[in-house]
């Protein structure tokens, strides 16, 4: 059981060090790149989906802020596009 725990946790401090990343890159001189952090976005999605063990309580937590930073880019660039930008 300690081995499935250690594991698990393991995964979840990957895939969080991986959100981080995401939250924090992308840019060129205060240019999100966009193609890049998609890019990103996909990677991200695919361990949620193939990394196991992972607890419930670290999944939904790592997931709420996945989708929080994926949510306010897509946002953003909804905005910037109707503005011209």
């Amino acid at each position: 059981m300690k081995e499935y725990l250690d594991k698990a946790k393991n995964n979840a401090t990957n895939i969080d060090t991986e959100i981080r990343l995401l939250e924090n890159s992308h840019w060129s001189f205060g240019i999100r790149i966009y193609k890049d952090f998609w890019s990103h976005v996909k990677a991200i999605n695919e361990m949620f989906k193939n990394t196991k063990p992972i607890l419930k309580e670290d999944r939904d937590r790592l997931w709420e802020r996945f989708t929080y930073i994926y949510n306010d880019v897509k946002d953003s660039k909804i905005m910037n596009i109707s503005k011209g930008n």
